[in-house]
Formats: C-alpha cells, sequence, structure tokens
C-alpha cells in the first residue's frame, strides 16, 4: 500500500534540495532500505512529475520512510564532505562526480571546464572503451557520452554503465541523435538524458541539474 507523504511548497528540508539523488539511491540499495527495481521506478515518476524529488517519490510509494532517506543523506555527506551551506544550493553539485566520454579533445576540454565551474569532479576520457575502464575504476554519480566514438560508442558504453550500475545517470551529447532514437532508449532505461550538440552552456546545467535532481 502507497503511503502518500506531501510535502507544502518550499518545506522540503534543505539536505534534500542539495542530495544527489543517484547517490543517495544507491546508498538506499547497498542499505537494503529499497530494492534497484524500486528505485529506478520512483526515477520514472520522477521523470513523469519533475516537480518532486525521487526520495519523495520513494516515501510516496511506500519503498522507504523519511527517516531511511535521512539516513542515506547523512551517510552522502561523509563520503562526499558535507553539505554545502545555505542558502547556495547549487553548491551541492560539488560533491557529484561526472565522467565524460568525447573523441573531439576541444569539446571535452570545454564540457570539463564549464562543469569544474560549477565545482563537479570530472574525469574526461577520449573514447568509450576508456571511459568504461575509467568507470569499472571509480565512482561516479553521471556519465556524458558522446553518440559516435571510436573502439566502443556512446551506446555501448551506456548499456555497459546501466549493466554495472543501473542508478548512474547517462546523458548523451550528441548532433547526430535524433528525438526517435532517443526516446526509445530513454523507454528502455538507456540514457536518462541528451545534449544537442552544439550545446549552449545554460543546457548543459539543466540536463545536469535534471539527471542529479538537484536545485539550482
Amino acid at each position: 500500500m502507497s503511503v502518500i507523504i506531501r510535502f507544502e511548497p518550499g518545506a522540503l528540508p534543505f539536505s534534500w534540495r542539495c542530495a544527489i539523488w543517484p547517490l543517495i539511491g544507491q546508498i538506499l540499495v547497498e542499505k537494503q532500505y529499497a530494492t534497484t527495481s524500486q528505485v529506478l521506478e520512483a526515477r520514472r515518476n520522477q521523470l513523469a512529475d519533475a516537480g518532486k524529488h525521487l526520495g519523495e517519490h520513494l516515501v510516496a510509494l511506500g519503498y522507504v520512510t523519511p527517516s531511511q532517506i535521512e539516513e542515506a543523506l547523512r551517510l552522502q555527506s561523509r563520503m562526499r564532505g558535507g553539505l554545502a551551506p545555505e542558502p547556495k544550493a547549487e553548491a551541492s553539485a560539488s560533491r557529484a562526480r561526472i565522467l565524460v566520454a568525447d573523441d573531439d579533445p576541444a569539446l571535452r576540454g570545454l564540457l570539463a571546464n564549464l562543469l569544474e565551474m560549477r565545482g563537479f569532479s570530472v574525469t574526461v576520457t577520449g573514447d568509450g572503451e576508456e571511459a568504461l575502464a575509467a568507470f569499472q575504476e571509480g565512482s561516479y554519480d553521471c556519465v556524458i557520452t558522446d553518440w559516435m566514438m571510436p573502439r566502443r560508442d556512446g551506446l555501448e558504453l551506456a548499456r555497459a554503465v546501466k549493466t554495472l550500475n543501473p542508478l548512474v545517470q547517462v546523458i548523451v551529447c550528441s548532433g547526430a541523435l535524433d528525438s526517435a532514437t532517443f526516446e526509445q532508449h530513454a523507454k528502455e532505461g538507456i540514457i536518462d538524458g541528451y545534449l544537442p550538440k552544439p550545446f549552449r552552456t545554460q543546457a548543459v546545467y539543466e540536463v545536469i541539474q535534471k539527471a542529479l535532481g538537484y536545485e539550482d
């Protein structure tokens, strides 16, 4: 039975507003408070109702309690060095780790600079194979990948990432991906966001914000 909990506008705790929700989802699964499929279901609900955070959807579905969310938030804080001070909610991004994969050195350098300016921790790689190796060795909240790359393309990388950790958000950055193909793979749960090339600086921040579920 679902438990309906609603927060009044502006009443959502600050710690919830600055959370890195992909990481919170992983912590909840590791603590066995929720299953991966339950977190993914809540994520689908969040995409349909972006007005609420992942935690609110998990609680509303009856999968976790607010106290379990708070425990996961405390663990996140210890893992990533503490939460940013209020009111700079955008600084919550400074705890998120992003892996960038693109065979264009200029573009991946630009993406890295833009993300680091917002406080993200960024790792850049030159192709899908290199990106997968980095992903297997590290811990990431989000992967931004080009669609067409040597050795392993963006779709192959996305599938591999989701196989290893379905809670990590995958964003495709491409000028060759049509909307129908994106929608198909999004429904399959392989791709979580799309950043068309050439991109605007603000578009980069918006797609990351939506993927990670933090408030700017």
